[in-house]
Parts: C-alpha cells; sequence; structure tokens
C-alpha cells in the first residue's frame, strides 16, 4: 500500500531512510526480506508490486542498491514472503509457499522442492548450519524432514502438530 518499502537504519532505529535504488515503485504490498550469513552484504527480497515490479530482487552492498533477479514472488496468503538463506552458500536459499521453492543462483531461476511424501502450505524451514543438505519443514501437513536438501522427505509423526507457522 502506500509508504511500504524498503527502510534502512544505520544507528539502532533511531531513524529510518527508504531505499529505492532499483526497487519498483509505486504501491508496493508485502516484502520477504534475508541476509546470507556466509556473505552478509547480500540481502534478498522477494516484492509484491504490480505486474512489472513483482519479483525477487538482490542486493549486494547491504540493502542500498537492487537487481531484480527474477519475476518469481511467492504466494499471496499473509504468511508467505519468507525467505530463509542457506547458511552456508549465499546464493542458495528457500522461499516458503504452497509449495516451496529453492534457488540455488542467488534468485534467477527456482523450482519448487520435492512433495513426494510431504504435505503443501510450507510456513517454516530450518536449516542444518553443519550440513545444510538437512532441512526440517513445518506447515499445514506438521513437520518434516528431509537429508537431501528437499529431495525427499520424512514426516515426523511423534509430534502432536499441525499448520506449524515458526521453526
Amino acid at each position: 500500500g502506500p509508504g511500504s518499502g524498503v527502510h534502512k537504519s544505520t544507528d539502532g532505529g533511531r531513524s529510518w531512510r527508504r531505499i529505492n535504488a532499483g526497487l519498483p515503485s509505486g504501491d508496493l504490498g508485502k516484502i520477504g526480506i534475508a541476509y546470507a550469513p556466509s556473505q552478509p552484504d547480500t540481502v534478498y527480497a522477494v516484492v509484491e508490486a504490480d505486474a512489472k515490479g513483482r519479483g525477487t530482487y538482490a542486493s549486494t552492498d547491504f540493502g542500498e542498491r537492487w537487481e531484480k533477479r527474477s519475476g518469481y514472488s511467492s504466494g499471496g496468503a499473509q504468511y508467505y514472503h519468507e525467505l530463509i538463506v542457506d547458511p552456508l552458500d549465499h546464493e542458495r536459499f528457500y522461499s516458503m509457499d504452497t509449495f516451496a521453492q529453492i534457488t540455488e543462483d542467488g534468485g534467477r531461476n527456482f523450482r519448487p522442492l520435492s512433495i513426494q511424501y510431504k504435505h503443501v502450505d510450507d510456513h517454516a524451514l530450518w536449516i542444518d548450519p553443519r550440513d545444510t543438505r538437512h532441512l526440517v519443514l513445518g506447515g499445514d501437513g506438521g513437520i518434516f524432514e528431509s537429508w537431501d536438501r528437499g529431495t525427499t522427505w520424512r514426516h515426523v509423526t511423534n509430534l502432536p502438530t499441525v499448520q506449524y507457522y515458526r521453526a
């Protein structure tokens, strides 16, 4: 809506300035944003905007300037637009969506994670920082675990959970 956008503080939140360089103009919707732990100056955003502006954006100077990487923007539900960057590979990140997506080239291309043996509507993801092939995903169907970066899944059935939203 009006006034939405990316804002940055460099003084602990006492003051904020809007960042416009490379981002779409006009009214924006939800924006999911995450930085890469292995390369902290790299920040990714998935932006809801008009047809021309919506997509995945990247910054390599901690959010000062952005470039559009693709037209991918996660689903429209209020809880999507969550990005999780692999702690060891700054080019690999996941986008929570009805069908969680992965990119391994910094947001230029996305593909869905496998849904074999897994429910859809993915909300939360934990990546093992020592072995980033190991994922734990939470969503409408409960908790699922993968040891091969989301190619195959094991449903964790010994926990009484449904619609798991946060890791």
